[in-house]
């Protein structure tokens, strides 16, 4: 019996020192100091002011050590915001549109140096894992999503998240006294209450919030309807009839996520609610590859199924979404938003854009950071 407990003894004394050992690995590296650059290449205006406000896509560069903590993604948007400020562009009959995802990258603020420093987006998840090992552990039993490790992943991190993205939008919307369209972030079950964002424990939401001039956010969620096949496995499908509508001082303001800037049916539900400008927020890679067709679900029965892998992304994007199909609505203006970065091994590169009463404006293909300013008549 005397060894018996000798034994556990030991064991005990080697289980508390791996327990402090994880401890002390899981927190080493945290903390990280980073200095924002914007890699601003181009800089577009077109249209004078008249009076009538205008919209501001801003194409954010975005680096891994963006994402670090509060400061690090607050101080790179705030970037491009000084700039737009230092052209005369932001008056509070400005709209700034970011890019979807814009806070999703967030799922790795306050992680080990190691995550930002990997060289693929899987080294750097296996390392977020392993050093969340028994919070992730968690929300991995609950799970009910198929893809129960994404869904993790966010859902472990979307205190954080939703906080970082709350405080920025509302910091900056504030301070240049400016409406934001602020891009989209993937939260569990979100809400909001009396301008905050409360989260569930159900499924992940890819969302959007406009933020006012005073810094609140309206009181109204934006729920991306189409989520891709790639998102499916871990995010939900939102309402097609709860597409809601914001009323600014530019007019009525229509938010779109990505995908669903595809689909016929979103531009029907703006038309009703007789939406004046569109606005889209988009994630956006490969963009002068073949298009592979829609994914996730089938194509309208507008679309060419011919122009599958005979045309380029950039081509079907121009023909089957906003540039078009915003011709179906009564608005006149809108602008499609895109992230570029350096994101460890994630290709984005697709060209933002602003549409004027019929006329394109691009993006330069070779843009890192863009800031496209369209002013209204």
């Amino acid at each position: 019996m005397l060894v018996k407990g000798k034994i556990f003894q030991l064991l005990g004394v080697v289980l508390l020192l791996i327990i402090i050992s994880y401890s002390l690995w899981s927190n080493l590296g945290r903390g990280v100091e980073t200095t924002a650059k914007p890699f601003l290449s181009e800089i577009a205006e077109y249209g004078t002011d008249q009076g009538q406000g205008n919209l501001i896509t801003i194409q954010p560069y975005m680096m891994t050590f963006d994402y670090a903590n509060q400061d690090s993604f607050q101080n790179k948007l705030d970037l491009y915001l000084q700039t737009c400020q230092k052209k005369g562009w932001l008056t509070p009959k400005t709209v700034v549109v970011f890019p979807e995802y814009i806070g999703s990258w967030l799922v790795i603020a306050n992680e080990k140096k190691a995550v930002y420093q990997a060289k693929t987006m899987k080294s750097a998840m296996k390392t977020l894992v392993l050093s969340n090992l028994f919070s992730f552990l968690k929300e991995v039993v609950k799970s009910p999503a198929q893809d129960k490790v994404k869904y993790s992943l966010f859902k472990m991190k979307a205190p954080v998240m939703a906080q970082i993205y709350q405080n920025t939008f509302s910091v900056l919307a504030k301070k240049y006294q400016v409406h934001i369209v602020a891009g989209s972030i993937l939260l569990p079950e979100p809400k909001l209450e009396t301008g905050n964002l409360i989260l569930g424990e159900g499924p992940l939401y890819n969302i959007s919030l406009v933020y006012q001039p005073n810094g609140q956010p309206y009181n109204q969620l934006v729920k991306k309807v189409y989520p891709t096949e790639e998102e499916q496995p871990f995010v939900a499908q939102g309402p097609k009839t709860e597409l809601p509508v914001f009323q600014t001082s530019l007019g009525t303001l229509g938010v779109v996520i990505c995908a669903d800037a595809w689909y016929p049916s979103t531009y029907e539900v703006l038309q009703k609610k007789q939406v004046e400008i569109i606005t889209v927020t988009s994630f956006g890679s490969s963009y002068l590859e073949k298009w592979k067709g829609y994914s996730g679900y089938p194509a309208p029965q507008d679309v060419e199924l011919n122009d599958i892998q005979k045309i380029t992304k950039r081509e079907a994007w121009l023909k089957y979404t906003l540039p078009n199909r915003i011709k179906s609505t009564k608005a006149s203006y809108g602008v499609n938003s895109f992230l570029h970065g350096k994101l460890w091994d994630i290709s984005n590169n697709g060209y933002s854009f602003v549409v004027a009463n019929g006329k394109l404006h691009e993006a330069k293909p070779d843009s890192k950071a863009a800031l496209i300013n369209l002013w209204l008549k």
